[in-house]
């Protein structure tokens, strides 16, 4: 797939379009190696949600719900798809399937990474064959129906014996 020389292109190319930080900050991953294995995380988010002040958890709303799509969607399906298509302008399923894996390991939790790797190839596809704001939308889509479980949460409909046993 890839040959020896054009990891470095794909950078140079990244670093002099000026993307590369936004590349590297979007695409990092999770925190520590073992949070990629961590299965306890939902319920961690769903205490937060109850937990934390209510300013906090508007932010995290505004960034999980708008700016993350909208500089997931940028980094991933413009800058780097666009990069991978320039080294293999034949093959345009290369670019995408890389994309959408790098989309699916940059979340950092192992058990969303099969539905996050198909919505990547869904979200490349809509971007391709529609607009990069399409994909931004259906992105926030899906990100709002996560966020619906911590408004959930935040309101009290989940009970106690219903939240322990991690929803």
């Amino acid at each position: 797939l890839l040959k020896a020389g054009d990891v470095p292109v794909l950078a140079r190319k990244a670093a002099g379009k000026g993307y590369i930080y936004l590349l590297s900050a979007t695409a990092l991953g999770p925190d520590t190696p073992e949070s990629f294995w961590n299965t306890d995380l939902p319920q961690k988010i769903v205490d937060f949600a109850k937990d934390c002040p209510v300013w906090t958890f508007y932010i995290v709303l505004f960034s999980a719900g708008i700016l993350a799509p909208a500089a997931e969607e940028l980094a991933f399906r413009k800058v780097l798809y666009g990069s991978l298509e320039e080294c293999f302008p034949q093959k345009k399923y290369i670019p995408a399937l890389i994309t959408a894996f790098l989309f699916a390991v940059s979340h950092g939790i192992i058990w969303q990474s099969l539905t996050l790797f198909i919505f990547g190839l869904i979200l490349q596809w809509q971007c391709i064959k529609g607009s990069l704001t399409r994909s931004i939308l259906m992105h926030a889509a899906f990100n709002w129906c996560s966020l619906t479980v911590l408004i959930m949460a935040r309101s009290g409909i989940f009970s106690e014996t219903l939240a322990g046993n991690g929803v």
